[in-house]
This record gives C-alpha cells, structure tokens and sequence, in this order.
C-alpha cells in the first residue's frame, strides 16, 4: 500500500507540474498591427489580422496610427499615443520611417502587415521560446486583477494594459478607401501603465474598462521593447 501510496504521488506531482508547464508555455504572442483607414493598403492586412482575433496563442490588436489622416480622411480609431508607439518601435529596430501596414510581433520583429507567412513564422518562433514571465488576469467585481509573476531568470518592464472592441465596421466616405466598408479587429480604444515590474510576484489592479470587449495586459521592456509576457481576458 505504502509503495502504490508513493507512486501515486509521484503521479500527481508529475501530472501538476506537466499542467504548469502546459499553463507557462500557453502564453500568448502579442501581435500589433498598425494600420490607418486612410491607407489603400492596409485592408488586406486588416483581414489577416481578424484570422488571427480568436486564436487562443495570439493577442491581436488594431493600433490606428494618425498620420494618414491629412489625406481627406480622419481615421476614427486614430490614437497618437498609437503612432508614438510604432515610433518607439522604429528608433529600437533602427528603422528609418513607420509604415503601413506594419505588424510587429512581440514587440521584437516587424514586418509587412499582408505578409501573412512571415507573420505566422514569427508566430510560431516566439511561441516555442520559454516564457520569463507569468500573467494571469481574472475579474473581481468591478476590478481587473493581474497576479503578475517571473520564475527562474530575472523580468522586469512595465506592465502595461489595454481595452479593444472585438469587430468594428466602419464605411469610408473619403480618402484612399473611399465607397468602401472595413471590418477591424480588436480595436485598441484605451490604455493604462499598470507600474514597474521587478520580478517575483505582485498583483496588480485596477479599474474594469467600460464598453470594452476585451482586456490585453504585457510586459514590455523600454518603450519600444521585448514582450515578456502576454494574457487577454475577455469582458463581455
């Protein structure tokens, strides 16, 4: 008894850490797409990235830059917070100008927003790496609870959480897409610096974002860094 006791919990050890493990690997790949509706090149990529909304290994979200605006079309998801961060990106990756549509991945490669294959490349290269970091999102009332938390190699970045709207149709009265009617893709609409993350582990909160459909918190090193780490949660 005692042998079939002791082999029985070796089992269950084993069985709980192959679960966390399965739970570490599962953290998703953080892809942005900034796009602009006043770009007549952008809508293929916006249509690659609704393939990739609902996959449970990837973050996808729409950050509608501004700078197309002058065009004759104002992009009504337009942020320059959003074009400030492809930026960042740019003056990180040594790259001379932003474009559209570009998609970065894991804030560590940036590539052609319609090149679906090297897109789905870096997916599957950056998913296959070992996470230094853990999120776990989860609502408690009206608050937004992320137990943030690194084992083994030091992370540390600032924790960062945005809000997006899953499906967003809008039909273009002017510009370069003008007649023409666009569904987005996780339409980024807010964002909120959660503070510094030093390693270990804290818990952070804050306010349950309204009228959202979805949640997307990270961990991103400098301002136009790595991802360290992913979670999505969705609100409705």
């Amino acid at each position: 008894m005692g042998r079939i006791l002791a082999s029985l919990m070796i089992l269950s050890a084993a069985v709980f850490a192959g679960a966390h493990d399965a739970r570490a690997q599962a953290q998703p790949v953080l892809v942005e797409l900034f796009t602009s509706q006043g770009c007549n090149s952008c809508p293929p990529a916006d249509e690659y990235l609704g393939t990739l909304a609902d996959r449970d290994d990837v973050i996808a979200l729409s950050m509608h830059v501004d700078y197309w605006d002058y065009l004759g079309w104002r992009d009504v998801f337009a942020s320059p917070a959003h074009t400030k961060r492809q930026r960042a990106y740019a003056v990180t990756m040594a790259e001379r100008m932003v474009y559209t549509p570009q998609i970065v991945v894991q804030g560590a490669e940036a590539m052609v927003g319609s090149h679906g294959g090297k897109v789905d490349d870096a997916i599957l290269r950056h998913g296959a790496k070992d996470p230094v970091a853990q999120i776990d999102l989860s609502l408690r009332g009206d608050r937004l609870v992320a137990d943030v938390s690194s084992e083994g190699e030091a992370a540390s970045g600032r924790v960062v959480m945005v809000w997006f709207n899953r499906a967003e149709s809008v039909a273009i009265r002017a510009g370069e897409n003008r007649g023409r009617e666009i569904t987005y893709h996780n339409v980024v609409t807010g964002w909120s610096d959660l503070g510094a993350f030093l390693g270990g582990r804290i818990a952070m909160t804050a306010p349950k974002p309204m009228d959202a459909d979805g949640v997307a918190v990270f961990i991103q090193q400098g301002e136009g860094g790595p991802i360290l780490a992913a979670a999505k949660l969705a609100m409705r």
